[in-house]
Formats: structure tokens, sequence, C-alpha cells
């Protein structure tokens, strides 16, 4: 009979998440491991990697260390150059509030 669960988590007095992984041919609950973190969502993707890639035998710094590049690719931001800003603020705006917040973002360096 295939268990209900593939694990089980309970968070100890410290605040840190532990899980107890469910051996799927038995049902048998294994040794409860330390998550390394207290929060839920960092929790659920360390049992996550532990389900596919196996459980460390190691301690490791931080168990979602690697899934950041899951992500997806990065943006590549930059800066107008003085052409570019003054070609942008010479058309009309349509809303006055975002000409004026676009162009003091522009002035000051600040990111919208």
């Amino acid at each position: 009979m295939r268990p209900k669960k593939r694990y089980y988590t309970h968070t100890r007095y410290s605040g840190i998440i532990y899980a107890e992984l469910v051996n799927l041919v038995t049902g048998q609950k294994l040794a409860a491991r330390s998550t390394g973190t207290a929060d839920h969502d960092e929790a659920v993707l360390a049992i996550a990697d532990w389900l596919k890639n196996g459980i460390p035998t190691g301690r490791t710094k931080k168990p979602t260390e690697g899934l950041i590049n899951f992500s997806g690719e990065v943006k590549k931001r930059g800066v107008l150059t003085p052409l570019e800003a003054q070609a942008l603020f010479a058309h009309p705006w349509k809303d006055e509030r975002a000409y004026v917040g676009n162009l003091l973002s522009c002035t000051t360096g600040g990111r919208t």
C-alpha cells in the first residue's frame, strides 16, 4: 500500500523546520532531518530537492543553495544616455504624473 504523503514536517522549539521523509516501499518514516531554515517555503524547496536528488550526506551551508538558477535569465538594466533621455522626454505624455515620476527617476538615478 502506498503512503498518503511523501514527507511530514514539524517545527522544533528553535523554530527550525524538520522533515521526515517516507519510504515509498515500506511506508515507514525515516529519521527527521533539519532543513536548516525556519521559512516554510525554503524548507519545502529543500525537501523537494531531497526527493529529486536524494538526501545529502554532508552539511550544506543553505539547503536552497543552487536553486536560484531556476529563476531564469536576469534582464540586464542600463542607464539611458543623454540623447536617449532627451528623445524620450521630447514627446508629449498622456499622464503628467508618469512624466514627472520618470523625469525625477531619470535625473536622480532612481528605479521605478
